[in-house]
């Protein structure tokens, strides 16, 4: 380890040791390529597995915030931590670099010594921590070992001992994209951002699917996955699909009685985003109702919903009282973007019903779900939530056989071969990177149906 040189120490998340040695190589894989895609930022950063350790070497010290900030905005990653390497051997020595490292810090503040090891060392950590605690009590206002004002950190690892300088703390959870790709419906405000930050957490990268009931709103959601994708799913490529909602919404005004609107429109959401699912190969919806937070999202009602949909709905909200989401909104940073969002999915002219029955339901709706989400789905836009600009528009989503010439874009050098001055639809695996940068420069640019495979590799 050279002189300058600043050094991370990252520790995993205690699930990834629980799994089987197959799977945890496995997760090891996914995990590295997500550390590699979030270190990006610092040029300097060099991820190392060192024997049992999982380090990142910083060369530049302008590097080390910016690495610091993001390997603990990784999925699978419980802490990091900015250490000094010191000699383990000679002991006396080490303890006496140590205490001067340490002394400034502890002066006139109550501390506690905290000392972990690893590697078989022929000495007792009971033993180390009081000689080094010794060497600090005199500069320092005393030791309190419950709640001290500084914490000395030393990590022995059998060759070399870690001085710990300070923590980040990580996510923690499995790393992101060691579960399948999920569609998260979000609207913009609290719930559905963290019930994306949630089923993530587990390791599923998600797409979004957002109903358009006002543009305001719709901006605010864009913004909010934005914001998801940018920080917490670096080394994937988001997307978010947008339904135009407004004809449902003129309709189920127009013919459904106020009291059972909220259920139904839940039930056309829930039915376009299945839809939608079953075209791109989404094994699992993800929407963020918690029970009985409001009158249509009771467990009767929720269990009414899903009958709109044939594939597995997850609700991580589900026991979470409302500070609760608050608090995670806060810890994914979302909650200042959809602490601005308006209510605009509130159809109902006064009291909602809260066990809407089945009977009740498909008279209230008759034949209108059907009709209303083949008219949402015509109505499909996307964009790469890596590449969107503030203000974008979404990009068209026609089929491939539609009259329009379709361009096959697979990288860069495709990009850089579209032709300009006429409309077309790209396909292929980098397609609706560019279209999302044509459209957002005023072109006329579609993309065509992708598939499921193509979601496969938002998550590669």
């Amino acid at each position: 380890m050279e002189s300058g040189e600043r050094w991370l120490v990252l520790t995993e998340s205690g699930e990834c040791y629980t799994k089987s040695k197959q799977t945890r190589r496995r997760f090891q894989r996914i995990l590295d390529r997500r550390l590699r895609a979030a270190l990006a930022g610092a040029p300097s950063a060099e991820l190392v597995r060192r024997r049992r350790r999982l380090l990142v070497r910083v060369c530049e010290p302008a590097d080390l915030e910016r690495a610091g900030r993001a390997a603990a905005r990784t999925f699978g990653i419980h802490r990091v931590a900015e250490a000094t390497p010191l000699a383990e051997e000679p002991l006396d020595a080490l303890l006496a670099e140590v205490a001067d490292r340490a002394r400034e810090r502890v002066r006139g503040r109550t501390f506690a010594v905290r000392l972990r090891a690893r590697g078989g060392q022929s000495w007792r950590t009971t033993d180390v921590a009081a000689d080094l605690g010794a060497r600090l009590v005199g500069v320092s206002a005393g030791v309190n070992l419950d709640s001290p004002e500084v914490e000395v950190r030393l990590e022995a690892d059998g060759d070399v001992a870690w001085l710990i300088e300070r923590v980040w703390q990580g996510p923690g959870g499995l790393p992101l994209g060691s579960q399948d790709v999920v569609a998260t419906l979000i609207s913009g405000g609290f719930d559905s951002a963290v019930a994306a930050g949630m089923v993530m957490a587990r390791g599923c990268p998600t797409d979004f699917v957002h109903m358009t009931l006002e543009c305001a709103q719709s901006d605010h959601a864009t913004a909010v996955a934005h914001h998801l994708a940018r920080q917490w799913a670096v080394g994937t490529r988001p997307r978010l699909w947008m339904l135009d909602f407004q004809p449902v919404r003129q309709a189920l005004l127009t013919h459904v009685c106020s009291q059972l609107r909220q259920v139904v429109l839940k039930q056309v959401m829930l039915a376009a985003a299945d839809r939608l699912a079953q075209r791109v190969g989404y094994p699992a919806l993800v929407t963020g109702e918690s029970i009985g937070q409001v009158s249509s999202q009771t467990l009767a009602n929720l269990a009414e919903i899903d009958r709109a949909a044939t594939r597995t709905v997850l609700r991580p909200l589900a026991g979470l009282p409302k500070q609760d989401i608050i608090d995670r909104a806060h810890q994914l940073g979302t909650h200042d973007l959809s602490v601005r969002a308006k209510e605009v999915c509130d159809l109902s002219d006064g009291p909602v019903a809260v066990a809407a029955t089945t009977g009740e339901l498909a008279e209230a709706a008759g034949d209108l779900i059907q009709p209303l989400v083949a008219t949402a789905l015509d109505s499909l836009q996307v964009v790469d939530l890596s590449v969107w600009m503030p203000g974008a528009p979404g990009v068209p989503v026609i089929d491939a056989e539609a009259d329009v010439p379709v361009v096959r874009v697979d990288g860069p050098e495709d990009a850089e071969a579209v032709p300009t001055g006429q409309p077309l639809a790209l396909s292929g695996r980098d397609a609706l990177r560019v279209a999302t940068r044509l459209v957002a420069q005023g072109r006329d640019v579609r993309v065509a149906q992708p598939s499921a495979a193509a979601t496969e590799t938002t998550a590669a």
